[in-house]
């Protein structure tokens, strides 16, 4: 695409480089520090966000096949572990893939010469990607509040748990679906592009203050669930720990499943943990925005421009944690492991056999 600059968009192909031509130029309100800081994003978005979104989408699909195709029958957990890295591949493509490598990556490689800005083609764009930006990450979050709620529910109430498990997969991932999509109506329905800074923008048409609160809190990084979550797990850590310390005399079978359950849930608070330490920057950054009018022309855009980087900044730390995540189901999940360990055998088999099939066919 031929380098064009539309003044009225708020999103240029010079977005990443503008700061620091009108430093070199001498302009007085050009900033060294926002020249610094699109430079370490520019860069990220271009050549380390490649390598870490295709990590993303091979270990998630990876970890999606095993839980929801192998393992989901073991463990109601397993299913919803399956369908939250389902929901990382979503995040991933349409935050990373369709919307930040394509608007900040590729002007920042290019130069400004290759670009394209999916959040202000048309208003049915911008409605259609928030939505599906909203769904995913609300559904992320309400997965990880879920594995919670889970955890207890095996905790104290195990018959009823084990009344759960016996129900279709089908009932839980409709449920689940059902209510993210109900949680993520709203902010695609008034999301539109209006004007910011008199420039066009895909944003809030009403309610803004109110639903940036939302979005913030429930969306997005889904402040509230993890942090209800995190408090869960803790709670499930110190109440199993001093269980077990209470019933050192146990038999050995009631002393394997306590350590069971405590790896599971030591599993889940760690996942919880990285989950909710990776998603900060991201989070402060959107809370950042619920303090000033993104409309106001006394907003500094320097600013602005800086909370901007960081936030997307800590949308590739999301997806570098959530690609991650195999290797804690590999270290903490002994079935994972083992399916992993086979599949990776029939995979290496495969390929032995077909290198062996094309030397023999290169001999004849």
């Amino acid at each position: 695409m031929s380098l064009k600059i539309n003044s009225t968009d708020f999103y240029t192909p010079l977005d990443t480089l503008i700061d620091c031509i009108l430093l070199e130029q001498g302009h007085p309100n050009a900033s060294k520090l926002v020249c610094e800081a699109s430079k370490i994003f520019g860069n990220i978005l271009a050549y380390a966000f490649p390598c870490i979104g295709v990590l993303n989408l091979t270990t998630n699909t990876i970890v999606a096949v095993i839980f929801l195709y192998s393992i989901h029958q073991k463990n109601l957990q397993f299913l919803f572990l399956g369908l939250l890295a389902l929901s990382d591949i979503g995040i991933t493509i349409i935050i990373g893939w369709l919307r930040l490598f394509p608007t900040y990556g590729l002007p920042f490689a290019s130069s400004g010469g290759v670009y394209y800005f999916i959040m202000t083609r048309s208003s049915i764009s911008c409605k259609l990607v928030t939505f599906a930006q909203a769904f995913c990450c609300t559904l992320r979050g309400n997965i990880l509040l879920l594995l919670a709620v889970i955890r207890f529910i095996l905790m104290h109430r195990p018959l009823a748990y084990n009344r759960l498990s016996t129900y279709p997969s089908w009932i839980f991932i409709t449920g689940v679906v059902f209510i993210t999509f109900l949680m993520s109506l709203p902010i695609g329905i008034i999301v539109d592009m209006t004007l910011v800074f008199k420039l066009s923008m895909c944003w809030f048409t009403q309610f803004d203050d109110i639903l940036i609160a939302y979005q913030v809190l429930f969306s997005n990084t889904c402040i509230v669930q993890l942090s209800l979550t995190l408090f869960f797990n803790v709670f499930f850590v110190l109440k199993v720990v001093k269980w077990t310390s209470s019933r050192r005399q146990t038999t050995s079978t009631n002393s394997t499943e306590s350590k069971k359950n405590i790896s599971t849930t030591i599993t889940l608070l760690v996942l919880h943990t990285f989950t909710f330490l990776c998603a900060l920057p991201c989070g402060i950054s959107f809370l950042l925005t619920i303090l000033f009018d993104p409309t106001s022309t006394d907003v500094s855009v320097e600013f602005l421009r800086l909370v901007v980087f960081i936030l997307n900044i800590g949308w590739v730390i999301i997806f570098l944690q959530s690609s991650l995540n195999i290797l804690l189901y590999t270290v903490r999940i002994s079935i994972f492991r083992q399916t992993l360990c086979k599949v990776l055998r029939n995979v290496s088999v495969r390929a032995s056999s077909v290198n062996r099939v094309s030397v023999q066919r290169s001999f004849t």
